[in-house]
């Protein structure tokens, strides 16, 4: 027959000196956090009660601490996350900076480059167009000055005249004209200093000054020839 533990336990066998009430003044009372200390407070509730409480305010403080502990190396983290992230954006924000700074540079040399070009294409067309017009001047006024000394009353006096006026100080002279020129010469054309002779190189209204220093060229192809040498140089 099994036994219960309400039941009366019976034991055989054994020798009554093995029998007994036990240690003299043992305690049979136990605690928790009491049993820990000496036995003055030994399960004592207000004891038990006091240490339970620091107990739990020491686990809830840890926990806090703990979460604390947490929650700041997570924000460390986050920060150092961050961080390296504004450090990435800010090199992307840089290298495009200077793909695009690179890039208006290079479009703005080619622009300088195509302007250079553009105006030194300029300057050759109006160089040509200045040089042409600067001929075709000549060539008009040559021809006007032709037409004039065909339809001049004494194209010879005139060529005289410009040659003497062009010489640098009076003193004797000689004058070389057109034979026809030379001619047609009226009466008190020349001053006392003056000679003259004919000259058929020179055409109708030219006319060539010479002193012993100097020499004047009043021919209308000389004078156009140093227009042209100053006009287009």
């Amino acid at each position: 027959m099994t036994s219960t533990s309400s039941d009366p336990v019976v034991l055989r066998d054994v020798p009554a000196e093995r029998l007994g009430s036990g240690p003299a003044g043992a305690d049979l009372r136990t605690g928790r956090w009491t049993r820990f200390g000496n036995g003055a407070v030994l399960g004592d509730d207000a004891t038990e009660a006091a240490l339970g409480s620091l107990v739990d305010a020491a686990g809830s403080a840890a926990r806090a601490q703990g979460y604390a502990m947490g929650w700041a190396e997570g924000r460390r983290a986050a920060l150092v996350r961050a961080e390296a992230d504004r450090a990435e954006r800010a090199r992307a924000h840089d290298a495009e900076h200077a793909r695009a700074v690179a890039e208006v540079a290079s479009t703005a040399d080619a622009l300088v480059q195509a302007a250079d070009r553009l105006h030194e294409e300029a300057r050759v067309h109006l160089d040509a167009l200045a040089d042409a017009a600067v001929d075709l001047a000549l060539q008009l006024a040559e021809a006007v000055l032709d037409r004039e000394v065909r339809v001049a009353d004494d194209p010879g006096r005139d060529a005289l005249r410009r040659a003497l006026a062009a010489l640098p100080e009076p003193g004797p002279v000689t004058v070389r004209l057109h034979p026809d020129d030379l001619a047609a010469l009226g009466p008190g054309a020349l001053e006392d200093r003056v000679s003259v002779r004919p000259d058929p190189t020179l055409a109708r209204g030219d006319a060539v000054a010479e002193t012993g220093t100097c020499s004047v060229d009043a021919t209308v192809a000389g004078a156009l020839a140093r227009a042209r040498e100053v006009l287009l140089p």
